[in-house]
């Protein structure tokens, strides 16, 4: 399994395309950067149930898949079995995954954002490719070399100094080729201070497919040291965490990490979004036991209250994906319907693209030629179909007591909800009609914005 160093950006202020996220030197350095790919098992029926929709009746809405609330606990989640059945469940899903794996390139073309987007003609666009396309194949060669030399029964020695000398090849190439020698970045985009961005601390960790062979990598340890510090730092009122590709799995880890240690009421202040996420779980567990649910363990009849519904630990979690798009088909998309295994909301456009400015923010957080974000754009202007339990949730996050609480992942007034004309489906499930833009928290960050949580 490959994995990678991953580069994490200790203060970025204030992004662009939620202001570009990066200048370009910025965005140069950590898009080179690596981070861990980590393989896992498991699968549901997605690319079944979407895959011949989606390439022969081309669709135009958005898939939403409301933040999972309190179902029948699976103890232990798939991800904790045995390493072997993780690897061979992850091989029989990569070949079932094959037929997008075009999605990560394409399309081509247009680079809304010009030499920022990563398939740019540019020339450091261009030697970051070969360089990827040359370490990728001396990678392939070396994993399927160690096989054959087992096989042809070298010496133990000899096939210890091979690997030495190959990985050691392989590092120089990562660190001088692409990575330089900063690990952590701190962005310098000239941006219009506003005392509210003094409260905010951002953190974008970044994703590519090479390097480490290994799980919990220093970079992720990294991220966690870096993201601990700034929850426990009393000058950040909000701590906004980016994650892309495989950031994701760095960024789901370092989560289960925080879970375990940090005070429920400091996680309460991260927010996470995420873009063509690879990580195959996203932990979010409720901060209380709402009252609802103490009745019925009590065996008495369970009371619909939307106060009454337990906040979840990390109030703010969003996944924005692209359908066709091979990390996130082998990824997210494959896992998010597992019951407790991915928590936070879930928004997949139609189409392909797996780079993240080129083919997440350009479309789903489109620039004017002002270089500043649109006011709508045809993603977030997609309608999708709102289960009306996720509205409940909606109206009030809750302690069970009844007090008016932000809900813990979205921010928006439920009467607008509460208006529209509700859906009736076939199986007898409610749902009502919302635009993606009314249901995405992050779209409230555009330009420099900085919505408080209760508004």
């Amino acid at each position: 399994m490959n994995t990678a160093g991953m580069c994490v950006d200790d203060h970025i202020t204030r992004p662009c395309a939620l202001n570009l996220l990066l200048d370009k030197q910025l965005y140069e350095h950590l898009r080179r950067s690596q981070c861990s790919r980590v393989h896992y098992p498991s699968h549901s029926l997605y690319e079944l149930k979407h895959t011949i929709e989606e390439i022969l009746i081309p669709s135009m809405s958005v898939t939403y898949l409301p933040s999972q609330s309190r179902k029948k606990q699976d103890v232990p989640l798939p991800y904790t079995a045995s390493p072997w059945k993780l690897l061979w469940a992850d091989i029989l899903l990569f070949l079932r995954s094959l037929w997008s794996l075009p999605g990560i390139i394409l399309p081509l073309t247009p680079w809304n954002s010009g030499a920022l987007d990563e398939l740019y003609p540019s020339k450091e666009n261009l030697w970051d490719i070969v360089v990827h396309v040359l370490l990728a194949i001396y990678q392939l060669i070396f994993l399927l070399s160690l096989p054959v030399l087992f096989i042809l029964a070298f010496p133990a020695l000899g096939i210890g100094i091979y690997m030495a000398v190959a990985l050691t090849l392989n590092w120089v190439v990562c660190r001088f080729a692409l990575n330089g020698s900063a690990r952590i970045l701190q962005s310098q985009v000239p941006v219009e201070h506003r005392p509210e961005h003094d409260r905010e601390h951002w953190i974008f960790i970044n994703g590519v497919g090479a390097g480490n062979f290994s799980y919990a990598t220093s970079d992720a340890r990294d991220a966690y040291a870096i993201i601990k510090e700034d929850l426990l730092n009393p000058k950040y009122k909000k701590v906004i965490l980016i994650l892309h590709s495989q950031g994701g799995v760095e960024g789901g880890l370092v989560i289960d990490w925080l879970l375990d240690e940090m005070p429920r009421e400091l996680l309460q202040n991260l927010e996470v979004y995420t873009f063509g996420n690879a990580a195959n779980h996203f932990n979010n567990p409720f901060k209380t036991l709402s009252q609802a649910h103490r009745n019925e363990a009590a065996g008495e009849t369970p009371q619909v209250n939307p106060a009454a519904i337990a906040t979840k630990t990390i109030r703010r979690i969003e996944h924005y994906a692209n359908s066709k798009d091979f990390v996130s088909v082998w990824g997210i998309l494959n896992f998010a319907d597992i019951p407790n295994r991915y928590m936070g909301r879930v928004f997949v456009r139609p189409g392909s693209g797996h780079q993240f400015i080129q083919h997440h923010l350009d479309t789903m957080f489109t620039l004017g030629e002002d270089m500043k974000t649109l006011d709508t754009n045809e993603f977030m202007e997609m309608e999708v179909e709102v289960p009306l339990d996720e509205l409940h949730r909606l109206k009030a996050d809750g302690t069970g007591t009844g007090d008016s609480v932000d809900h813990h992942d979205i921010d928006f007034p439920y009467e607008e909800v509460n208006a529209d004309v509700p859906l009736l489906q076939s199986d007898g499930s409610i749902r009502r009609k919302m635009k993606v833009k009314e249901l995405s928290r992050l779209w409230l960050y555009r330009n420099g914005a900085s919505p408080m949580d209760g508004s």
